[in-house]
């Protein structure tokens, strides 16, 4: 098993054990995320901001190497599946609290 295997293992179970003992706190935390939902809407659109142009970037340098363009697609397409479902969780977890 290779290290890095055991260590998203070791901070999965790590992460697991601490929310159920401080769920209370978590409970806190969340609370204050979504009462300062506008502040971390900016956030997350600066972030975007920042990965798509990023990718652009990167896509630029690799658009005439065909042997990357496959992969680069494959895992702009993955990433960009990842964030519309957890914006699509978190929009769900907001409504669901207000």
């Amino acid at each position: 098993m290779h290290p890095q295997n055991v260590l998203v293992m070791v901070i999965t179970v790590a992460t697991s054990w601490i929310g159920g003992h401080q769920a209370e706190k978590l409970h806190h935390i969340h609370h204050w995320v979504t009462e300062t939902g506008g502040v971390w809407l900016v956030w997350r659109l600066g972030l975007y901001a920042v990965l798509s142009w990023g990718g652009q970037k990167i896509w630029q340098r690799v658009k005439h190497l065909p042997e990357y363009r496959a992969m680069l697609i494959r895992m702009m397409v993955a990433s960009l599946l990842f964030i519309l479902l957890g914006e699509y969780a978190l929009s769900g977890t907001i409504e669901e609290i207000r």
